[in-house]
């Protein structure tokens, strides 16, 4: 292996092990992190939720889930 190949290796699991304390970091931490995509900057009501820590992902669970209820409540659909 040439000296630029391993250098470009060592960069690359540094990077990786970089990734991996800062995911560790928003999936234990105790607020709620969503991150979301606007896929066209055009139309400003059409996010798409690309992921959610643990904390968040419950609350939005939750969230949805009284929306669901309430919703087929609403339209008499049944469970």
């Amino acid at each position: 292996m040439i000296k630029s190949e391993r250098i470009a290796r060592q960069q690359a699991e540094v990077a990786q092990a970089q990734i991996e304390i800062y995911k560790d970091v928003v999936e234990n931490m105790q607020v709620g992190l969503c991150v979301w995509h606007l896929d066209n900057p055009e139309d400003d009501h059409r996010l798409r939720l690309v992921t959610a820590n643990p904390v968040a992902n419950k609350k939005l669970r939750s969230y949805f889930s009284g929306k669901i209820q309430k919703l087929k409540k609403n339209q008499n659909f049944s469970k």
